[in-house]
Formats: structure tokens, C-alpha cells, sequence
């Protein structure tokens, strides 16, 4: 049973997680710099991808995309499943180290995981959110070279 205590918990990191992302994505849009067109960043030999992304990055079956964006070094897709958030992460851990990824850095909380991971010149951020009360978990992939 969640009490007021904890659902006010929930909403406010739920909120600050957008709140940061929505500032990061600010920063970026006011400091990004185009240099033309280029090849799109791709990582070959990976699990199923989301057919309409442009994006060949392992995602969660059964996905829903909710955005896709490229520049010239890196890709960011967000897209939703019904798959748990636990369940999320253990899905990108499992088979980003299986592919010779390694874990850079890595928050976590209640309800989100954030993890980098580098591959070379390749960083891979994956952020992983959820709120029972919509009953979806939300991934946003983010792939750049360094």
C-alpha cells in the first residue's frame, strides 16, 4: 500500500530525473555546433533493434520508440516497454559486457538506473526509468564517439 509519504517520494524523483534531462538536452541543443553531414554512428552484431530508429543498438522487444535524434557523433533514441526496470537494466548489462562493453559509470535509485559504457572510441549511455503509476518503463540510449 503506498502511502502519500512514499507516492510524493516517487513524483519527485520522477521529476527531477525529467528535470535533468530536460536541462542536459538544453545544453546540448544550445552548444551544439553542425559540421555536416556524416555516416550514422552504428554498432554491428547486436540483439534485435527497433526497425524504424535508424539506430542498430540492442532494445527490448516488444518497444514502443518515442523519439529518435542524430548529429554528427552521436544518436539518441527514447523509446518505452512494459518490460521492468530491473528487468531493463540486467537486459543492456548482460548483453552490453557479453559484447565486450565495459561499465564507466553508474547511478542508481529507487526508480532509475543511469549507466555509461565504453567500447573503444564508443560510450553508450543508457538511462532507465519507471513509474508503477504509468506502468511502462522508459529507455533513452544515447551513442557517441569520444
Amino acid at each position: 500500500m503506498l502511502t502519500a509519504s512514499t507516492a510524493r517520494y516517487k513524483t519527485t524523483a520522477l521529476f527531477i530525473v525529467l528535470a535533468l534531462a530536460t536541462i542536459l538536452s538544453y545544453f546540448k541543443f544550445q552548444t551544439f555546433k553542425p559540421t555536416g553531414l556524416s555516416s550514422e554512428l552504428t554498432l554491428q552484431n547486436q540483439s534485435p533493434t527497433l526497425q524504424s530508429s535508424n539506430i542498430d543498438f540492442p532494445t527490448l522487444p516488444n518497444s514502443e520508440e518515442l523519439s529518435f535524434t542524430s548529429s554528427s557523433n552521436s544518436s539518441q533514441l527514447t523509446y518505452q516497454t512494459k518490460e521492468s526496470l530491473t528487468g531493463a537494466y540486467n537486459f543492456y548489462r548482460n548483453v552490453l559486457l557479453s559484447d565486450g562493453w565495459q561499465v564507466k559509470e553508474e547511478f542508481q535509485n529507487p526508480t532509475s538506473y543511469v549507466t555509461k559504457y565504453v567500447n573503444g572510441e564508443q560510450i553508450a549511455t543508457i538511462s532507465i526509468t519507471t513509474d508503477d503509476s504509468i506502468k511502462e518503463t522508459i529507455v533513452g540510449v544515447e551513442l557517441r564517439e569520444d
